[in-house]
């Protein structure tokens, strides 16, 4: 493989730099949703499962017709992660494990 050829792969990249952006926004989202689906398991086995799970959850999903722009600052970037993993959370609905919302005390 030659050097020109790594640096056309890296310029493609780049260039559509949105879709990595909204698929890494989807599979945060899928991740903390398994996150908190009881019966997968804790340590490595439910890891095992969970991962590839929440990356074939976000593939399928993935549409390249609608994208997320990448943030131009650090803040939205990480703010935009928070909010995903809150989704994900409040979807399977946060009760589940036990766990109150403060209305329901």
């Amino acid at each position: 493989m030659d050097l020109n050829h790594i640096n056309q792969v890296a310029l493609s990249l780049l260039e559509r730099l949105d879709v990595g952006w909204t698929f890494l926004l989807l599979a945060t989202r899928y991740l903390a949703f398994l996150m908190f689906v009881p019966g997968l398991g804790g340590g490595i086995t439910g890891m095992a499962l969970r991962y590839p799970a929440g990356l074939v959850l976000a593939l399928v999903s993935f549409k390249m017709e609608r994208v997320v722009g990448v943030p131009p600052h650090m803040l939205e970037m990480i703010l935009q992660l928070v909010s995903e993993v809150l989704l994900g959370a409040v979807v399977f609905g946060y009760g589940h494990n036990g766990v109150k919302w403060s209305s329901d005390v």
